[in-house]
């Protein structure tokens, strides 16, 4: 079998390195391929291309970044010869992308031994086309079993990123996901329908081992900057016994402060100690609505606590000395601006410290999407794509332009109105007054950047070598929120 090239693309280097693809990276190398990552540069991306000369390409895709990739790929056929494969969420959930013209493979669901037996049998110059889990201008193959064992799976090459994009591997925080699969199916989300595919393919919420965890860990800790974790689980540490482990182990051999995300339903006064005692700093948990209709119904969040339940669920994470960013829904069909008042008030009350408001996004194929329809909400932007993103503007009919610019000024000023309750009258005046702009973004984004750095990721000597990471976050997040592309990409 003669060396085969594979070359990662992505479009643009966020903060948080791309876990999947050091998976997907571990799992080439094993099967004998050279691999590289790039960052699309248009000054750039034609050196990595004469060099390396890649035989596969490979983009692992958001919905929200689709058009880009899109285009990126046109950009990259036309001057070079190569198969190309699109991974990730968007092509598991729209996989009828297979049809436009340059996307030769799409990968849908888990890609661990699905790549695996495609890299092996392309390499070989075997026929790809019946590969479980992929999708060619020919075939529709079906999803095999989920990976039950996740300690089965090589570890990630993190360095492929690391090395790759500086900015990630000389951060001081990192990113590590010891589970896969969400139990939750909230009406915005993409799970319900993703369970229904899935069902019988095996347990959809897996774990690795704690012992797989700390290895993982521990092998970063050595070799790169390190002084924060944040993991990226949809519900950290679903089994108590498991935390438990956890708590023990992590204390003893990492000794690293960390965030995590829970839901409301899950905080307890067993867990709660459990999570301090290893380092837990700050817990993410959302809220999405203080209305319980809304959250409930409109929403799916299906959570069986009363507005006083949560409030003390909020205290009791306060009590054990955990700091909280919770995050709510704007622009939900049947809201009102009181609402998100009503949220503030709310949060203050229960000690919140980063009170974060996004606006709702409703992708095609979410039940939420079929609410909306069914209401005549949808625009027609909506209608031909609605892959945008949730700091822009709300599309949605059901709400005048005034009150689109009310919400998205709500939210530029949701974590300033929860962090200074005394000037809450002045920023709902400017909230409800004054038109969106850049400086608003600006404004956000940096208060946004000092409330993770004091109560979300407090990690001490950070502050100096995050300012890299800010400047780039301030770029990305503006451009976001001003519903502009981060990158200009001619083709």
């Amino acid at each position: 079998m003669m060396n085969r090239n594979l070359l990662f693309v992505i479009y643009s280097a966020d903060v948080v390195d791309p876990y999947g693809i050091s998976i997907l990276s571990a799992v080439a190398r094993n099967a004998g391929w050279n691999v590289d990552l790039a960052e699309f540069n248009i000054r750039t991306i034609d050196w990595v291309f004469q060099t390396f000369r890649p035989d596969l390409v490979a983009y692992s895709v958001m919905s929200s970044y689709v058009d880009d990739y899109l285009k990126i790929n046109t950009y990259l056929k036309r001057k070079y010869t190569f198969v190309s494969v699109m991974g990730g969420a968007h092509p598991t959930y729209f996989p009828e992308v297979i049809e436009v013209e340059g996307i030769d493979y799409i990968c849908r669901g888990e890609g661990d031994g699905a790549f695996k037996e495609f890299l092996t049998e392309f390499a070989e110059g075997r026929n790809v086309d019946n590969v479980a889990n992929f999708w060619s201008k020919k075939t529709r193959n079906t999803m095999r079993s989920l990976t039950s064992d996740l300690d089965s799976l090589p570890m990630p090459d993190r360095g492929l990123i690391f090395d790759r994009i500086p900015i990630i591997g000389q951060s001081p925080y990192k990113t590590f996901m010891p589970s896969r699969g969400c139990p939750y199916a909230c009406t915005y989300c993409h799970n319900a329908g993703l369970v229904r595919e899935l069902r019988g393919k095996g347990p959809l919420v897996r774990t690795c081992s704690v012992a797989r965890l700390i290895a993982e860990i521990r092998w970063v800790q050595e070799r790169y900057p390190l002084r924060f974790i944040k993991f990226m689980d949809d519900l950290f540490a679903v089994n108590t016994s498991w935390l438990q482990e956890f708590a023990d182990a992590y204390a003893r051999e990492i000794g690293v402060p960390f965030t995590c995300m829970q839901r409301l339903e899950s905080i307890t006064h067993d867990r709660l100690p459990l999570l301090r005692r290893a380092g837990c700093v700050s817990v993410s948990v959302s809220l999405d609505s203080v209305v319980a209709r809304i959250r409930n119904e409109v929403l799916g969040r299906r959570m069986q606590l009363t507005n006083d339940e949560i409030r003390q669920r909020f205290l009791m994470i306060k009590a054990h000395g955990i700091n909280i960013l919770s995050n709510v829904i704007l622009g939900v069909p049947t809201s009102s601006t009181q609402d998100a008042i009503d949220t503030i008030k709310f949060y203050i009350e229960s000690r919140v410290d980063f009170a974060q408001a996004t606006i709702l996004v409703p992708y095609p194929r979410t039940p939420i999407w079929d609410y909306c329809q069914k209401e005549g909400y949808l625009s027609r932007q909506d209608k031909a794509s609605n892959y945008g993103l949730f700091q822009a503007m709300s599309t949605l009919t059901c709400f005048t332009q005034k009150e689109k610019e009310v919400q998205w000024n709500m939210m530029v000023f949701f974590p300033a109105m929860g962090h200074w309750p005394k000037l809450q009258k002045c920023f709902l005046w400017m909230a409800m007054h004054m038109k969106p702009n850049s400086l608003f973004a600006m404004f956000y984004t940096f208060l946004k950047a000092y409330l993770y750095n004091r109560y979300i990721f407090p990690a001490k000597g950070c502050v100096g070598s995050s300012v890299p990471i800010f400047l780039k976050t301030l770029k990305l997040e503006v451009r976001r929120m001003m519903g502009k592309e981060e990158q200009d990409i001619t083709i």
